[in-house]
Protein backbone atom coordinates (compact mmCIF):
# COMPACT_ATOMS: atom_id res chain seq x y z
CA UNK A 1 0.00 0.00 0.00
CA UNK A 2 1.61 3.52 -1.02
CA UNK A 3 2.41 6.07 1.68
CA UNK A 4 0.07 9.33 1.73
CA UNK A 5 2.02 12.14 0.26
CA UNK A 6 4.46 14.37 2.45
CA UNK A 7 4.16 16.21 -0.09
CA UNK A 8 3.71 20.35 2.06
CA UNK A 9 1.47 23.13 1.29
CA UNK A 10 2.01 26.47 2.58
CA UNK A 11 1.18 26.04 5.85
CA UNK A 12 3.96 23.39 6.06
CA UNK A 13 1.19 20.33 6.97
CA UNK A 14 1.68 17.57 4.77
CA UNK A 15 -0.92 18.07 1.69
CA UNK A 16 -2.56 14.61 2.61
CA UNK A 17 -3.75 15.69 5.61
CA UNK A 18 -5.01 19.76 4.75
CA UNK A 19 -7.92 20.05 3.84
CA UNK A 20 -9.31 16.75 4.55
CA UNK A 21 -13.01 17.82 5.19
CA UNK A 22 -13.26 20.18 2.48
CA UNK A 23 -11.92 17.77 0.44
CA UNK A 24 -14.54 15.46 1.50
CA UNK A 25 -17.41 18.12 1.39
CA UNK A 26 -16.33 18.54 -2.46
CA UNK A 27 -16.34 15.15 -2.98
CA UNK A 28 -19.61 14.53 -1.59
CA UNK A 29 -20.68 17.74 -3.83
CA UNK A 30 -20.15 15.92 -6.91
CA UNK A 31 -21.54 12.57 -6.06
CA UNK A 32 -24.81 14.40 -5.25
CA UNK A 33 -24.28 16.34 -8.38
CA UNK A 34 -24.28 12.86 -10.19
CA UNK A 35 -26.30 11.46 -7.88
CA UNK A 36 -29.40 13.70 -6.06
CA UNK A 37 -31.36 10.76 -5.38
CA UNK A 38 -28.77 9.05 -3.33
CA UNK A 39 -29.98 9.66 0.54
CA UNK A 40 -26.63 8.02 2.11
CA UNK A 41 -24.59 10.90 0.06
CA UNK A 42 -26.49 13.58 1.85
CA UNK A 43 -26.25 11.96 5.06
CA UNK A 44 -22.23 11.70 4.71
CA UNK A 45 -21.94 15.06 3.41
CA UNK A 46 -24.31 16.11 6.95
CA UNK A 47 -21.79 14.43 8.87
CA UNK A 48 -19.16 16.08 7.11
CA UNK A 49 -20.83 19.47 7.14
CA UNK A 50 -21.45 18.88 11.16
CA UNK A 51 -17.89 18.33 11.61
CA UNK A 52 -17.38 21.47 9.59
CA UNK A 53 -19.21 23.45 12.00
CA UNK A 54 -21.93 24.17 9.53
CA UNK A 55 -24.81 22.81 11.29
CA UNK A 56 -27.64 24.68 9.50
CA UNK A 57 -25.99 23.00 6.55
CA UNK A 58 -26.17 19.36 8.37
CA UNK A 59 -29.41 19.41 9.17
CA UNK A 60 -30.67 20.39 5.78
CA UNK A 61 -28.44 17.16 4.26
CA UNK A 62 -30.26 15.00 6.66
CA UNK A 63 -33.59 16.51 6.43
CA UNK A 64 -33.21 15.63 2.38
CA UNK A 65 -32.10 12.42 3.31
CA UNK A 66 -35.19 11.41 5.19
CA UNK A 67 -37.66 12.64 2.07
CA UNK A 68 -35.20 10.50 -0.43
CA UNK A 69 -35.80 7.77 1.96
CA UNK A 70 -38.07 7.67 4.96
CA UNK A 71 -37.27 4.64 6.04
CA UNK A 72 -34.05 5.74 7.30
CA UNK A 73 -35.46 8.39 9.73
CA UNK A 74 -34.84 5.77 12.51
CA UNK A 75 -30.85 5.72 11.89
CA UNK A 76 -30.65 9.68 11.62
CA UNK A 77 -29.19 10.13 15.25
CA UNK A 78 -26.58 12.51 13.73
CA UNK A 79 -29.32 15.03 12.52
CA UNK A 80 -30.34 15.13 16.43
CA UNK A 81 -26.72 16.32 17.35
CA UNK A 82 -27.14 18.56 14.92
CA UNK A 83 -30.07 20.46 16.35
CA UNK A 84 -28.71 19.82 19.57
CA UNK A 85 -25.66 22.15 18.73
CA UNK A 86 -27.95 24.39 16.62
CA UNK A 87 -30.00 25.23 19.35
CA UNK A 88 -26.94 25.30 21.76
CA UNK A 89 -25.60 27.90 19.62
CA UNK A 90 -28.53 29.97 19.40
CA UNK A 91 -28.51 29.88 23.50
CA UNK A 92 -25.12 31.49 23.37
CA UNK A 93 -25.83 34.03 20.81
CA UNK A 94 -29.24 35.08 22.35
CA UNK A 95 -27.35 35.04 25.79
CA UNK A 96 -24.45 36.97 24.58
CA UNK A 97 -26.76 39.94 22.62
CA UNK A 98 -29.00 39.83 26.38
CA UNK A 99 -25.81 40.96 28.17
CA UNK A 100 -24.48 43.73 25.41
CA UNK A 101 -27.85 45.25 25.53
Amino acid sequence: MPKPSAASNSNSKPMFFSNSLENQLQRWNETIRNQPKNPNAYIRRGMVNFQLAKIDESIQDFDIAEQLDARIKPYLWQRGLSYYYAQTLLGDKLSAFSAKH
